[in-house]
């Protein structure tokens, strides 16, 4: 895969960040983009 757009969710990143080599190289090379969630906390 090269050039591609690939979306990852948080779970995708620390497996990447704890060194899983077979995430890095799915993500190399390629335009990464992160998904998140938040949530608003009642108290706020």
């Amino acid at each position: 895969m090269s050039g591609n757009k690939i979306l990852v969710d948080t779970n995708i990143v620390i497996y990447h960040l704890n060194g899983d080599s077979t995430i890095e190289v799915l993500l190399d090379n390629n335009n990464v983009f992160i998904s998140f969630i938040t949530e608003k906390s009642e108290n706020q």
